[in-house]
Parts: C-alpha cells; structure tokens; sequence
C-alpha cells in the first residue's frame, strides 16, 4: 500500500495507518510518500519511482518483471 504521508485532504497518517493495518493479509508493506503534501504527486509516484513497485512485482509474482515484459516485446516485435 502507498501513501502520501502529509496529504492535506484527510489525516493521511492516522487513516492510512488504520486501512493498513485492516488488511486482511500478513504479507504486506506500506510506502508513505513524503516528498509532497500534493495528492497528484502520489498518482505520478510509481511512474518516477518504479524499482519498489517492480521489486514487489518480481517477489511475488516470480521471476523477473523486466525479463518478462522484454519476452513480451520480443514476442510482440516476432509476429509484426
């Protein structure tokens, strides 16, 4: 789960801690984003940082992400 930690629209930290901790799974992280108090900053996050998020991807999906969508682009490029 991500969050941006100083959002000035709801109590980020106290909410966002309360929804993590209701998730029903024991395998679980919270990223609290920090660099911004802007809500569009955090949309855009994954998309300027996306190592945490393809590490995650790469744990628990097996395997490498970068190995599987480079397979992909082969495989796309091979039927044109």
């Amino acid at each position: 789960m991500a969050q941006l930690c100083r959002d000035v629209l709801n109590h980020a930290e106290k909410d966002g801690k309360a929804i993590f901790d209701a998730l029903g799974t024991l395998v679980k992280e919270l990223l609290w984003i920090e660099e911004s108090n802007q809500r569009f900053y955090a949309y855009h996050y994954f998309g300027r940082h996306p190592e945490r998020l393809i590490g995650w991807f790469d744990r628990h999906m097996g395997g490498s992400a970068t190995d599987r969508l480079s397979r992909q682009q082969m495989s796309a490029h091979a039927s044109v």
